[in-house]
């Protein structure tokens, strides 16, 4: 049978030299951590937007949309931290 993974390594990349001490292990717990609470957040703002929207209240609904901007916009800025870190990282080598 072929095993299309013969050969592959796991590592972490860029992010090696970051996780090899103490910081930088706290670090990635950190944010972690605040992407968990971000995403928990969103999906309670999710659950909040339907219940009100089933059940016809129009305040309720609004107060629940707004509510949802600020979990949605922090899991978005939580994920562009590796891609930037990435490309800094990228672009920082001899030239």
């Amino acid at each position: 049978m072929y095993n299309p993974f013969e050969g592959v390594k796991p590592s972490f990349g860029p992010f090696t030299s970051l996780l090899t001490n103490w910081v930088g292990i706290i670090l990635a717990l950190v944010w972690a951590a605040m992407l968990a609470y971000a995403a928990f957040h969103m999906i309670m703002g999710i659950r909040r937007v339907i219940t009100s929207y089933k059940s016809h209240r129009p305040d309720e609904l609004d107060d629940a949309k707004n509510g949802l901007v600020f979990p949605i916009v922090g899991v978005i800025l939580l994920v562009m931290v590796p891609t930037i870190y990435m490309i800094v990282v990228a672009n920082a080598g001899p030239r």
